[in-house]
């Protein structure tokens, strides 16, 4: 009897280590580049009066049992439990309610799916629709998603109940996925009006949340009418929706002039002047005014304040902003913080942090070079601190702008000559700065023009009804770097003085006439703009402009 016992646990092992094997990689061989594929789904897409209470998939591979789940998507929602049951490289999964009847589902597997082996991710989302009645609901919403990065961004469609209702705050009534490319297809829809939006869904809770997601607001909402059979091109951008107003985190005094003050989020500084700041000693009952603030070239939302002056070892220190908005233009009122004393000196004389541009090669038609220092500068004898000249020593004249209260523009007020040499000297004994300290040298920026030949162009025709419409040359490589055309009567463009590289081009549609791409609102609920992409990315060389590009908008 113990015989038995010993051999029994023995099959037991056995059994239990080889359920445990099946999901172990093969080793050795190749790397494995190749993403997973659905092989065969049961039932075949869309099959009707389906009566099983389960369906069933075939990978073609291994594939990561918990990417699965969170990959597996099912509309409508089922009620019950849910059971998922493994054999090799198939998958079935079971309801203990079953179906509903006279029902079309809808069962998407994700890019969120991986391989077992190296953590391929799935090419694209895959769309498996059956209908428990003897009628398939087969309508298809599709379109693309455009950012940096689109893998795994979700799609959830809503249908239309109200133009008030909040949406988001509800799981979706369909859910979809889309690929590395960002194309993506809803599918099984039956007829009636959807909302539809694509969200970077961080925590993967199907559930938008402001904080940390980002979203693309559709531009109008769908209507699959009987007659209808799908919408495409509805095409998203994302964004961040920020309806949180910015606050301050902490104020830190650096020496015994200078206030590193660090704010939530990145502030819109033209919302901010030195009126905007305090600085209060509440023992012994004194304001001080600001005379210098900037931000900081390192973090976005920090801010240095030079305050007029400071109560010597005071105990106890506020700085109050009385009004600032974030660049979502959230706004937030009369917020203080505390900060500690210090009397440590500021000794360090003014330095030269970057140029714009910072290869110092120019425009000759539309010259202007940025410096940014380290600290705010006394502006009294700045201007007879520069001296611009040409390769001959002939001076240049030139208009100084600030940008702020540490940086500055230098703009020749003639053409300059291409390829040509010139040079900026800046005598930083001329140049104090906030505590009085100076440097006795003189910097030497040598700069060159570019020539005629590096510049080149894009021009052409669009054929479309549409109106008010905006182009957008952007580079492929440097987003920040865009053109924007205005589209004439004639419906053509000429983007002139372009650098060579690859770019893209695309149009929306300017409602509001404000020269800028608006992404939609969600409190209170705004359509995004509509836009169109040009297919193909443009490369444009040196001398060889492009020319006669006809686009089609539709």
């Amino acid at each position: 009897m113990v015989k038995f016992k010993k051999i029994r646990i023995i099959i037991l092992t056995i059994i239990f280590f080889s359920g445990c094997a099946l999901q172990l990689p093969p080793e050795g061989g190749a790397i494995d580049l190749i993403p997973p594929k659905i092989l065969s789904t049961f039932p075949e897409s869309g099959t009707v009066n389906y009566n099983k209470n389960y369906f069933e998939i075939e990978f073609s591979e291994y594939v990561d049992k918990r990417s699965f789940r969170e990959a597996l998507f099912i509309s409508p929602t089922i009620e019950g439990d849910m059971i998922i049951d493994w054999s090799g490289k198939s998958v079935e999964v079971s309801f203990t309610q079953g179906f509903k009847e006279n029902t079309t589902y809808i069962i998407t597997i994700g890019t969120d799916l991986i391989d077992l082996n190296n953590k391929n991710r799935m090419a694209n989302a895959y769309n498996l629709s059956f209908s428990t009645g003897d009628k398939i609901d087969d309508k298809v919403i599709s379109g693309k998603v455009y950012d940096k990065q689109v893998d795994g961004t979700m799609i959830f469609a809503y249908s239309y109940k109200s133009d008030t209702s909040n949406y988001l705050l509800t799981k979706a009534d369909y859910i979809s996925q889309c690929g590395k490319d960002g194309q993506f297809s809803i599918q099984g829809l039956p007829k009636g009006n959807f909302r539809v939006f694509a969200v970077k869904d961080q925590f993967r809770d199907l559930i938008f949340q402001a904080e940390q997601d980002l979203i693309g607001i559709p531009y109008l909402d769908i209507v699959l009418s009987e007659k209808d059979s799908a919408y495409s091109e509805l095409n998203f951008y994302l964004s961040k929706i920020d309806t949180i107003p910015p606050h301050i985190l902490e104020a830190r005094m650096i020496d015994e002039k200078h206030i590193l003050l660090k704010f939530s989020e990145e502030l819109d500084l033209n919302s901010l002047n030195k009126e905007s700041f305090k600085v209060i000693d509440t023992i012994q009952q004194v304001v001080s005014n600001v005379s210098y603030f900037f931000n900081t070239l390192t973090k976005l939302n920090e801010l240095i304040i030079i305050p007029e002056n400071i109560p010597m070892n005071s105990l106890d220190l506020f700085l109050e902003v009385r009004e600032f908005r974030d660049v979502n233009n959230n706004l937030q009122k009369n917020e203080k913080v505390s900060f500690i004393y210090t009397d440590k000196k500021d000794t360090n004389a003014l330095k030269i942090l970057k140029t714009e541009p910072s290869d110092l090669k120019i425009d000759f038609l539309k010259p202007s070079i940025r410096i940014y220092f380290d600290d705010a500068f006394q502006k009294e004898k700045i201007d007879s601190a520069f001296e611009f000249m040409d390769a001959t020593n002939n001076k240049v004249n030139f208009n100084l702008d600030y940008i702020n209260d540490a940086a500055i523009k230098i703009s020749p007020q003639q053409k300059l000559k291409p390829d040509s040499k010139y040079q900026l000297k800046i005598n930083m004994k001329l140049i104090p700065d906030a505590s009085d300290n100076f440097s006795d040298t003189t910097i030497v920026l040598n700069f060159s023009t570019r020539t005629e030949f590096e510049f080149s162009g894009l021009s052409g025709k669009v054929n479309t009804d549409k109106k008010n419409l905006v182009l957008v040359l952007e580079s492929e490589s440097d987003s920040e770097q865009k053109e924007f055309i205005k589209l004439n009567d004639k419906k053509s463009f000429d983007f002139n003085r372009i650098l060579p590289g690859k770019y893209k081009l695309w149009a929306f549609e300017d409602l509001n006439n404000n020269d800028k791409y608006d992404y939609g609102s969600l409190f209170p609920f705004e359509f995004a703009e509509r836009f169109y992409y040009y297919p193909e990315v443009i490369e444009i060389k040196a001398r060889w402009s492009v020319a006669d590009l006809i686009i089609n908008i539709n």
